[in-house]
């Protein structure tokens, strides 16, 4: 990869987490916020539509912070898949090369290198389902985060203009 490259993806995976971290924040600041300064009064349509905007900003949060312990473990097993496929690489050279045999560190023995090529290309094919699936469950998370969050400030607004509309409309 060009240094270009890497610096523009190291760029917007940074923005990424601000934005990340930003809105987690402020889901948890409007939660607190909207607690706080909370005046609840006899109608139940204001106090159903707080109520309900607590609980959606509280969930959104929550899921905001297992999104965020589930990252590393996303981006640790893509970073181990990549060195797998790097060696497999590097073995393939190595066979172009008249290589028939490599030694593997872990247990000191010989193996023939085209056995070793296709337990590696095996297990990478048994292991990136598993990683589309994580990455998937990331991606619905941030959307349900994303989501709630919305839904939850709205509702909350709406039980804040309860009452001023209801008089200015009745």
């Amino acid at each position: 990869m060009t240094s270009a490259y890497r610096s523009n993806i190291e760029y917007a995976r940074t923005l990424q987490e601000k934005y990340e971290y930003y809105i987690a924040g402020l889901t948890f600041t409007l939660l607190a916020l909207s607690i706080q300064t909370a005046k609840l009064g006899t109608e139940k349509a204001q106090i159903i539509f707080e109520l309900f905007g607590w609980c959606l900003l509280l969930v959104s949060g929550i899921i905001a912070l297992l999104r965020f312990r589930m990252q590393p473990v996303a981006h640790k097993n893509y970073a181990l898949l990549d060195r797998e496929k790097l060696r497999v690489k590097e073995y393939k050279l190595a066979q172009s090369n008249g290589t028939t045999e490599a030694l593997l560190q872990e247990t000191n023995q010989t193996v023939p290198l085209e056995k070793l090529i296709q337990d590696i290309e095996d297990s990478i094919k048994r292991n990136e389902p598993k990683l589309v699936a994580i990455e998937d469950t990331l991606i619905n998370q941030h959307r349900w985060h994303l989501w709630l969050f919305v839904i939850g400030f709205v509702s909350v607004m709406l039980s804040r203009a309860y009452i001023p509309l209801k008089t200015l409309l009745c």
